[in-house]
């Protein structure tokens, strides 16, 4: 008798609700952040919560898939970003595009904030994706475009605190991250000769003191 190599092929009813449900968990994580229940899940992927369940007995399974999903989308846009004739120019469409998404995705942004992850999931993109980041991060430095003492642990820890900053004003002021992005942007440059036009407005008063007083609650 033959022994198993590996776990058995899902059929193909089952492998279309592990899909639903993975795309459903993409949405409601990112709407409702990682507390949102496995109901909420199950509603959206249109099955009940005993399949999510069987699909994925572990809700840290589900989220760490998930996690790897969307590091796999950072990589093919980084890969994207480094075709791109200009280091410089590539490093921040990065950048840009990254914090974008991360602003969109509520659940992401608890990971990369310490929320639900683990250590060995964060090692996930040190190891894919700072390679790529590494060589746009030289390329640009041998043009004269970047400043020599940029490492490469400045890019996650920027959209760190993008993150942060959408968590306090994205209700209020959802595209502030964009300004305070084009702030660190020109900070990086080796030539700060002229300034980059800022791409929003500042945030108005009482829109500043909603956010901070949100952010105790």
């Amino acid at each position: 008798m033959n022994e198993s190599t590996g776990p058995r092929p899902l059929r193909a009813d089952a492998r279309k609700n592990r899909e639903r449900i993975l795309e459903a968990a993409s949405a409601v994580f990112a709407r409702d952040g990682l507390d949102a229940s496995l109901d909420m899940v199950a509603a959206e992927a249109g099955v009940g919560v005993g399949t999510v369940y069987r699909r994925f007995p572990d809700r840290q399974m589900l989220i760490r898939e998930l996690f790897e999903s969307k590091v796999s989308s950072f990589v093919e846009l980084a890969e994207e970003c480094a075709t791109v004739d200009d280091p410089w120019q590539g490093l921040v469409q990065f950048l840009t595009e990254a914090s974008r998404r991360q602003g969109e995705d509520m659940g992401f942004r608890e990971i990369v904030l310490g929320s639900g992850a683990t250590s060995e999931m964060m090692d996930i993109p040190r190891q894919r994706l700072a390679p790529i980041i590494n060589g746009m991060i030289e390329g640009a430095k041998a043009n004269g475009d970047l400043r020599e003492d940029f490492d490469v642990l400045d890019v996650p820890l920027v959209e760190i605190m993008l993150a942060r900053l959408n968590d306090l004003t994205g209700p209020v002021s959802p595209d502030l991250w964009e300004r305070m992005l084009t702030l660190v942007i020109d900070g990086m440059k080796a030539d700060r000769k002229a300034a980059t036009p800022m791409p929003v407005d500042p945030i108005k008063p009482v829109d500043y003191i909603a956010a901070i007083s949100n952010a105790g609650r």
